[in-house]
């Protein structure tokens, strides 16, 4: 299969990788800012059984987000599943977290989850499957101390629930995993 990941260079994302190219897949996987990581991943992998390839991207830029998605969809021709994995949280009580921090978990882990489903929804569609994953945590139900991110969680599922009803006609399912806390060594 052929998959494309956000967030996939560190954490969770990064175990995702691994554990999908040791198995022989094809994984094209985004990072934000962290290259060395990425590289150090391919590197990692290049004697594996499946290929692999990162791509830098902000998932909160649409463009940039429809320009890798043409990219890696020309590079791999075509994809199985999206994992949207990319996500940033912010930590504070509601009382003292900043509209700029409020904003910026927002943008990155529930529009950036629609950006990236948006661009490969056509996709999709034309090739009559495709599957999206989109990684929430049992946080949408409520978390103390981290608002922003059990919200953008909450919006996650809302996101994943609608595409599955509007493309499931066409093949294509959306689910979200729900993580619990995890220690991914990138806090």
């Amino acid at each position: 299969m052929k998959y494309f990941i956000t967030g996939g260079s560190g954490g969770l994302g990064r175990e995702l990788v691994r554990g999908l190219v040791g198995a022989g897949h094809s994984v094209a996987f985004t990072y934000h800012k962290n290259e060395d990581a990425a590289a150090t991943l391919v590197g990692d992998l290049s004697a594996a059984s499946g290929q692999c390839s990162a791509h830098m991207l902000d998932v909160t830029d649409a463009d940039g987000v429809d320009g890798v998605v043409r990219s890696v969809l020309g590079m791999m021709g075509g994809v199985d599943m999206v994992v949207n994995n990319a996500g940033i949280h912010a930590p504070k009580p509601a009382a003292w977290l900043s509209t700029k921090d409020w904003t910026r978990v927002i943008e990155t882990n529930l529009n950036g989850a629609f950006f990236v489903a948006r661009a490969f929804i056509e996709p999709f569609m034309a090739a009559g499957h495709g599957r999206f994953v989109h990684i929430g945590s049992v946080a949408a139900k409520g978390m103390t101390g981290d608002i922003a991110y059990a919200a953008s969680k909450a919006g996650l599922e809302g996101l994943s629930a609608t595409l599955a009803r509007e493309y499931g006609k066409y093949g294509i399912t959306s689910n979200v995993l729900m993580a619990g806390l995890a220690d991914t060594g990138t806090y």
